[in-house]
Parts: C-alpha cells; sequence; structure tokens
C-alpha cells in the first residue's frame, strides 16, 4: 500500500509548512487528487491518522477531493473528462490526448488552532 508513504510525505510537508509559519496544529487538512494520479482516496483516508499519530497532524479531519482528469484530444479536437483507468478520448476513444489536469495530489487548505 503505497498510500502509506504518500500519507506519511503530506504530514512531513505539512509540518515543514508549520515549522515556516507560526506552528500550531492542524484541525483540518483538505487534499485534492488526481482522478488518473494513481492514488486510491479510500487508502489514503486511512493511512493518513496513523502517519499523522505523535505529530501536530493527530486527530485533524482530513477532506479529500478528486480533481476530473480533463484531456484534449490531438485526433478529433474535442476537449473534456478522458476515459479512465486509460487516458483516451471521450468522444472518440483516441489514446492520443494531451492530459491537462486530474494527474496531482496537492495540500489544498490547512485549518489550524494555536497551541
Amino acid at each position: 500500500m503505497h498510500e502509506l508513504a504518500i500519507a506519511e510525505s503530506i504530514v512531513r510537508e505539512t509540518e515543514e509548512i508549520l515549522a515556516e509559519g507560526s506552528g500550531g496544529r492542524v484541525v483540518r487538512l483538505s487534499l485534492v487528487i488526481g482522478e488518473i494520479s494513481g492514488v486510491d482516496k479510500d487508502a489514503l483516508s486511512f493511512a493518513l491518522p496513523f502517519a499523522a499519530e505523535g505529530t501536530p497532524l493527530e486527530g485533524a479531519e482530513f477532506d479529500i477531493d478528486i480533481e476530473r482528469a480533463e484531456a484534449a484530444c490531438r485526433v478529433c479536437g474535442s476537449k473534456g473528462a478522458c476515459g479512465f483507468p486509460l487516458a483516451a478520448c471521450a468522444a472518440c476513444g483516441s489514446p492520443d490526448v494531451e492530459i491537462s489536469g486530474g494527474t496531482g495530489l496537492v495540500i489544498k487548505s490547512m485549518e489550524l488552532k494555536d497551541v
């Protein structure tokens, strides 16, 4: 389950952000994961509380939104959602697409509480 390693990276990144600011505890952490990022939302939701133990994120709520995969077809010119799990044009089915969204993982926001 590589989501545990991803959760640990999210916790480390969040701790670094807190260290650069005024510190505090994280009450809520909002994430956005891409539909074709390879990250499983349920597995990440399960792993985050374990990775957060003993850190300023312990006990935080984790909100995870999914970003739809977007693509522009180089064959028919159609733009919009692309197929999953393989990126393909929804209009003509061609795999010759330029993906413009749905591939990343982003810390969207944090709600903090002073310690």
